[in-house]
């Protein structure tokens, strides 16, 4: 739901990779994931010489259920997301973001998560001083996250960039900050986030 504003035309998982190659002609001679901004799959092809004969493949019906079930989830895991936040601001917690980029943005709007998220905070200078889209939440400089009064912060940043933005914030660690990953394949995803989508 969240790269409804990528201008790529197909996103695809490593089954509906394999069936259009199959479709192309191809033999996968080469398939393997790796993590890029989010996870990306990279394959090699080769023309299938074997026999002209295209060989059955159907569009399995598990990948079908797959999708039916994230279709089934979402409203649930969304309501499990703002439960998250909540209870952490229940308890005298106070959330913001950090990374204002396009994905975070698509995630606190399709989420509804404006009125749990007081800011974002972000490196790149053209940000700072602006707002949101959508939430119209501030965006400040990431050098600002120590002397704020948060404790938990939603890191949306790509999985490869997690720990250098970490490290440069060990000072809002040592006085009992908290980052959790909102973007997959993420190793800092919330708990509630991996029983959804195990």
């Amino acid at each position: 739901y969240s790269h409804i504003w990528e201008e790529h035309s197909n996103y695809f998982t490593m089954q509906t990779l394999r069936r259009f190659y199959h479709d192309a002609g191809l033999r996968v001679a080469h398939m393997e994931t790796a993590t890029f901004s989010g996870e990306i799959i990279i394959a090699f092809g080769v023309k299938d010489i074997e026999s002209d004969e295209k060989k059955s493949v159907t569009f399995d019906d598990l990948q079908h259920q797959r999708v039916r079930t994230y279709k089934t989830k979402y409203p649930s895991f969304r309501k499990a997301f703002k439960n998250y936040l909540e209870n952490h601001r229940t308890s005298g917690g106070r959330v913001a973001a950090y990374g204002a980029g396009c994905r975070s943005g698509a995630l606190v709007n399709f989420m509804g998560l404006a009125p749990w998220v007081e800011c974002f905070f972000d490196d790149q200078v053209e940000k700072q001083g602006k707002f949101m889209p959508g939430a119209r939440l501030p965006i400040f400089p990431g050098s600002e996250l120590a002397a704020s009064d948060i404790d938990l912060c939603l890191l949306a940043v790509n999985a490869e960039n997690e720990e250098k933005v970490i490290s440069k914030h060990s000072d809002f660690l040592e006085r009992g900050g908290k980052f959790i990953s909102v973007h997959p394949p993420s190793k800092l995803l919330p708990q509630f986030w991996t029983e959804y989508f195990k």
